[in-house]
């Protein structure tokens, strides 16, 4: 298991996986500004509003009791427009853009798994970069992979990015590699 320190950047072949806060200009240092889509989990401490400044696509996941609170903050202080939405079992998606885009067919998936699947099948090309400022269990990193998109995702928990990596090498078998650490 690689030794994850706040404030790594590691490599994996293409895509790149940050460890530390996913809201400083560290990590926002390694987006270009021209991602297909970005897809946000917001928590307590969301400072990821930077999304809608990098990505064309922002899609966002919450738990149905998430929605609320989410809105008051993301749906009144961005400048990308909101298009549409979908709840899927208990999670709800909210898909912004700055182009107009069609609102898709409410697809028949379940899980986190599946509705990341979707979303970088549906809005994303091959080659295209993902930002993914939350890790999980590295559902977006390997569906990335799976699909010939360019992952850039971080976590500030350094189990939660060993676990990802961990997950990136055993499904690729391929080695993760530490590019460098920084000084927090």
């Amino acid at each position: 298991m690689p030794n994850v320190q706040i404030g790594d950047k590691w490599l994996l072949d293409r895509h790149i996986v940050f460890c530390g806060d996913t809201s400083s200009n560290k990590f926002i240092n390694f987006l270009s500004s021209d991602a297909a889509l970005a897809i946000v989990i917001p928590s307590s401490n969301w400072n990821h509003d930077y999304s809608t400044n990098k990505a064309r696509i922002v899609a966002v996941v919450l738990e149905e009791d998430q929605i609320y609170n989410f809105c008051l903050h993301f749906c009144i202080h961005q400048k990308i427009p909101f298009r549409f939405q979908f709840l899927l079992g208990k999670l709800y998606v909210a898909v912004f853009s700055h182009q107009l885009i069609s609102r898709p067919r409410k697809p028949e998936i379940e899980g986190i798994e599946g509705i990341v699947a979707y979303l970088v099948n549906q809005y994303t090309d091959w080659g295209n970069s993902v930002i993914a400022p939350f890790l999980g269990h590295g559902e977006i990193l390997i569906t990335c992979e799976r699909m010939g998109r360019i992952c850039v995702a971080g976590d500030s928990n350094p189990q939660i990015v060993s676990r990802a990596l961990v997950r990136w090498q055993n499904w690729t078998q391929k080695q993760v590699r530490l590019a460098r650490t920084y000084i927090q």
